[in-house]
């Protein structure tokens, strides 16, 4: 019995430790295609290729770029899925993922207090912009701002594109003169904008795991919260933008000092287990270890199995008193049974 229970937990242990690693780039504006609505597309592009896929904040030539690993065989099927998911949606939907042959480029520049206008809530009014005129909208993330101005630019026919800048410029002009009723009020709305700032070791707890935290906060008060990369950190503190009607932005604030005040005064436990147990603990692709992390709601770490002592792996558990107890004894009874 204890021999079959030591191959189950090899057989774990191969399965959470990758023996290959890639990347991929993707279209920005096709990420949220990928990961889907509530992380539901990540997860099944995961399940179907057997690979771990972690959509970063990095960018290669205005490309996201999505880490891959696994066996060589899986991040292969990986690739291809990732690939199909977007192109499919390209070729059904009218805006573009990229430039393609005899296509113009516009660049322009907008106030960047201007930006929630254009994007409008949770991008409803760029998206409106992008099916209407056919072309692919990008509007610069407030972190490259220069002198108050965010550079806009539009991909696809000539005509098409200036149509589309028309269109944007219009919009900018009739809230700079308080015009238009309606829609316009709509958008007029979405255009607040304001930001707070955050520790940067709470970037993790805000986001969530595949981004559900953050999409929770989203979905509850409506207003669209970005969190500034991390090369943007300043005396340990990062800068969060929270865009869409005044009231709705108050309370993603409240929300998110709520989060951040849960999480003061945390304490960490650090406990040592053996290095054959990792796999129990992480279970298939992570599984186990997200469990014991949302049932408990502590942050748990293991470190990586090159950094053993004497065949142990240091565990580090973060979170309130209760929330270290519940995990710590989650873990012992997981390596025990």
């Amino acid at each position: 019995m204890a021999r079959g229970r030591e191959q189950a937990v090899v057989e774990e242990g191969v399965a959470a430790a990758p023996s290959a690693k890639d990347k991929i780039t993707v279209p920005t504006n096709k990420v949220g295609k990928i990961i889907g609505r509530r992380g539901a597309m990540i997860r099944e592009l995961q399940d179907k290729s057997g690979a771990t896929i972690d959509v970063t904040d990095a960018t290669e030539g205005g490309m996201t770029v999505v880490q891959l690993s696994g066996t060589l065989e899986t991040i292969k099927k990986a690739k291809s899925l990732i690939a199909r998911t977007y192109q499919d949606e390209a070729q059904r939907s009218p805006q573009k993922t990229g430039p393609n042959e005899g296509d113009s480029t516009i660049e322009f520049e907008i106030p960047e207090d201007k930006c929630g206008l254009v994007i409008g809530s949770r991008g409803s009014k760029i998206r409106e912009i992008q099916q209407d005129t056919g072309v692919g909208v990008n509007v610069g993330s407030r972190d490259t701002a220069v002198q108050g101005l965010i550079k806009v630019t539009l991909t696809g026919e000539a005509e098409r594109c200036e149509n589309a800048q028309k269109v944007i410029m219009d919009l900018i002009s009739d809230s700079d003169v308080g015009g238009g009723a309606g829609g316009f009020e709509e958008a007029k709305e979405a255009q607040f904008s304001t930001t707070m700032s955050i520790p940067a070791d709470m970037t993790r707890k805000l986001i969530g795991p595949q981004g559900a935290t953050i999409r929770d906060i989203q979905d509850k008060t409506g207003a669209q919260v970005d969190v500034a990369r991390r090369n943007t950190v300043v005396n340990g503190e990062i800068v969060v933008t929270l865009t869409g009607a005044e009231d709705c932005c108050d309370s993603a604030k409240d929300a998110i000092k709520a989060l951040v005040e849960e999480s003061t005064g945390s304490e960490q436990v650090m406990m040592w287990i053996e290095e054959s147990m990792c796999g129990l603990i992480i279970g298939s692709r992570g599984s186990k270890i997200r469990s014991i992390q949302d049932n408990s709601g502590a942050n748990v770490k293991i470190d990586k199995r090159n950094e053993a002592r004497d065949g142990k792996v240091q565990v580090t558990i973060t979170g309130n008193e209760a929330q270290c107890a519940d995990a710590k004894t989650e873990i012992e009874e997981t390596i025990t049974m």
